[in-house]
């Protein structure tokens, strides 16, 4: 190549990779696009026209555009229970995030494998002439007859003329302690605490314990035992769970533990 045609060469290099989209589009014979800042020396110049313009119509129209092309998602959020009022509220449009401060907990848990169950339904019936009626809708009221009725039994099971004594300590009024009836046996000096959980259910394997309940039944020296009562308030169907050390029972998987949220 002669100088000339080298310096044609550069010069053509150089355009196409610093020059303007307009000399590249001439090269390849393409239209060229429009970059923002670039001017065309052989445009022609166009008058400005003094229009006057409907802003509100404008602003209507994008508005318009706004809702056709990009409908808005509503998400609303709803506090309270699972109940039908709240279900209720929930229109079919949009989303809706409910935020539930209290939980309905049903209290019916898979048991395991191994579970043991010594149910004292027969006995209760045999020994037990003691029989209150009871509000079922009342949870304190179905507390406390199955109270009385575990409080009959255990008088009945371990008599005074055997050196018994049976104390129910909610018997005047509830005492928030971390046991509900104390059996004693004097010749031995061996202390039974008993805990009574009552259900007007019948299948309501499930139940609430304190940190503090579960913290004094776990304590080596002490003897404890939980009453599940079944079907508090109906005398025809009641029956009587006994779960006799249940710590024990937990590290042998026999009665499982669960955390509710």
């Amino acid at each position: 190549m002669t100088a000339d045609e080298r310096a044609v060469t550069v010069t053509e290099y150089v355009m196409l990779h610093l020059g303007g989209s307009k000399h590249r589009a001439k090269c390849f014979e393409d239209e060229p696009p429009e970059e923002k800042g670039e001017v065309d020396d052989d445009a022609v110049p166009v008058e400005a026209v003094d229009d006057v313009k409907d802003d509100d119509a404008s602003v209507g129209r994008k508005h318009e555009r706004d809702e056709v092309e990009t409908p808005m998602t509503t998400v609303r959020v709803a506090r309270g229970k699972r109940d039908e009022d709240a279900r209720r509220s929930d229109d079919g449009e949009g989303i809706t995030v409910r935020v539930e401060d209290e939980y309905d907990w049903e209290g019916r848990l898979r048991t395991p494998k191994m579970a043991k169950s010594e149910v004292v339904s027969d006995v209760v019936e045999r020994f037990v002439p003691w029989w209150e009626n009871v509000d079922s809708r009342d949870p304190r009221a179905v507390g406390r007859w199955g109270e009385a009725l575990v409080y009959h039994y255990l008088l009945a099971t371990f008599p005074a003329r055997e050196n018994n004594v049976v104390e129910w300590l909610n018997a005047n009024e509830e005492t928030n302690s971390f046991y509900d009836i104390k059996v004693t046996d004097i010749k031995t000096g061996l202390v039974t605490f008993v805990e009574v959980k009552s259900t007007r259910f019948d299948d309501k394997n499930a139940f609430e314990i304190s940190p503090w309940e579960w913290d004094f039944a776990t304590k080596p020296s002490v003897n404890y035992h939980i009453y599940r009562v079944y079907n508090a308030g109906d005398k025809s169907r009641v029956r009587v769970q006994i779960i006799r050390d249940p710590a024990k029972l937990v590290r042998e998987h026999k009665v499982s533990m669960a955390l509710v949220v």
